[in-house]
């Protein structure tokens, strides 16, 4: 890394200089790519079909046979930098680490194996998955219709996005009351650290793409793109949204991207009509797809631009409360 940072003057793609370093230095892994076999909705003649097609993989057996069957590694990534033939050592290495970690949690279950009585351990790092999910396991009293807004700050309006706003001026040392509803304890929250409310971390995943507010936001932003900048033509928007969606297609075809989007419909955007907010766009992975499409055709006025001219447009999910979390006050 140090020599990539001495060489690379120009700050070029960071990415893409690791990988030529890794590779002129010959310190790939050789761990074998196994073809799988398995369905993908992929497009033919501009139309989609589920196709039957290999796939590359890595498969957990086969980086477990490049670290120990490599003669330089012999196991060193997943024995504490040992050696296969230095087994005494990995064992008084194992049993000193367990011997310890009793006193940090001696909780733990413990069950008899061969004669032997085993303990498991486990400690969370962070939990993380779609916001009703998180509610039931972690048995939160926190939601967007309750009397406490957030798990992670004393927030009272979760759509307060401002400079000012409960999420960046909370500091990060701030103390949070507890978040869990009186009564029945969650199980997770009897390993090692599963109290805190940090570990309940945020999924950019759910509270973007998978029915988060960015599809909204995609959505929103091809109703002002057609219906009041008339990229597509000054037609009338359901002409405007097929030609848009013809210009997306193209734009897949052009790119080798797949997308479940069949078109730019009412029905796809969830509005009746456009006194409704639009609320959805494909599936998750879609979001990437029409963002990048849309950052390399046009992108105009946003939501302060609808908000002065009284658009349906932009509509603002709680979600965007979450956002403001992993960008201002906590890491993910």
């Amino acid at each position: 890394m140090a020599s990539i940072a001495r060489k690379d003057k120009k700050k070029t793609n960071v990415s893409r200089g690791l990988h030529k370093y890794i590779h002129m230095n010959n310190k790939t892994l050789p761990v074998a790519v196994t073809n799988v076999t398995i369905p993908i909705r992929t497009r033919v003649s501009r139309r989609f079909c589920i196709a039957r097609k290999p796939w590359p993989v890595f498969q957990l057996s086969d980086w477990i046979k490049a670290c120990f069957n490599t003669p330089e590694f012999q196991g060193i990534f997943m024995l504490g930098g040992k050696r296969v033939g230095q087994l005494e050592e990995i064992e008084g290495m194992l049993s000193t680490f367990w011997d310890r970690y009793r006193y940090i949690d001696s909780n733990t279950p413990e069950v008899e194996s061969e004669g032997r009585q085993l303990k498991f351990f486990a400690k969370i790092c962070g939990v993380k998955g779609d916001w009703p999910w998180l509610r039931a396991v972690f048995n939160l009293k926190t939601g967007y219709t309750s009397s406490r807004i957030c798990h992670l700050c004393p927030a009272t309006d979760w759509h307060d996005l401002s400079q000012a706003g409960s999420v960046r001026t909370w500091p990060r040392n701030g103390n949070v009351s507890v978040p869990w509803k009186p009564g029945r304890v969650a199980p997770i929250r009897n390993l090692i650290d599963g109290d805190n409310p940090e570990k309940v971390c945020i999924d950019l995943a759910h509270t973007y793409a998978i029915a988060g507010y960015g599809k909204d936001e995609l959505a929103s932003t091809l109703i002002l793109l057609a219906v009041h900048c008339n990229v597509w033509g000054n037609y009338n928007f359901e002409i405007q949204l097929a030609r848009a969606y013809e210009a997306f297609a193209d734009w897949c075809a052009r790119n080798n991207k797949t997308t479940t989007i069949l078109d730019f419909s009412k029905k796809e955007l969830k509005i009746a009509s456009l006194q409704s907010f639009p609320r959805g766009l494909g599936k998750g992975s879609d979001a990437a797809l029409v963002s990048a499409w849309l950052h390399s055709e046009a992108y105009g006025a946003l939501a302060r631009l609808c908000k002065e001219q009284n658009w349906k447009l932009y509509y603002m999910r709680p979600k965007v409360h979450m956002i403001q979390h992993v960008m201002f006050l906590r890491s993910i």
